[in-house]
């Protein structure tokens, strides 16, 4: 399976932050975490510290991707930015709060809701 997550810019009312919104995979497990990581890297790379991601389609997380997730979002919270998920189901929410943190997270049900 290819992750290609694609780009897309959304700026907060007040213009100051650019959020990259990129659309997750259905699932996020053994065979796709590596290329998933390698993408999101890619966007810290490039100097992005705004990444929200679309889980709407997304059905399964494997612990390793649970665990990256929330180091990203901290990661990301020490250099002024923020890790968002947009529409991740109740149980992917449960997941991550159970095997990581969601503290450093922000959970949305609209990519307008990002500020």
């Amino acid at each position: 399976m290819d992750i290609n997550l694609q780009k897309t810019k959304k700026n907060s009312p007040k213009g100051q932050i650019n959020w990259s919104i990129q659309n997750a995979p259905e699932r996020i497990d053994a065979f796709n975490f590596e290329e998933f990581k390698v993408a999101s890297e890619e966007l810290y790379s490039d100097g992005q510290r705004w990444l929200a991601y679309d889980f709407n389609s997304t059905r399964f997380l494997s612990l390793m991707s649970i665990i990256y997730i929330a180091q990203l979002a901290d990661k990301l919270m020490l250099k002024g930015g923020a890790l968002a998920l947009i529409r991740p189901s109740e149980k992917i929410t449960k997941q991550i709060g159970i095997y990581a943190s969601l503290k450093s997270i922000t959970i949305v049900d609209s990519p307008s809701k990002l500020s």
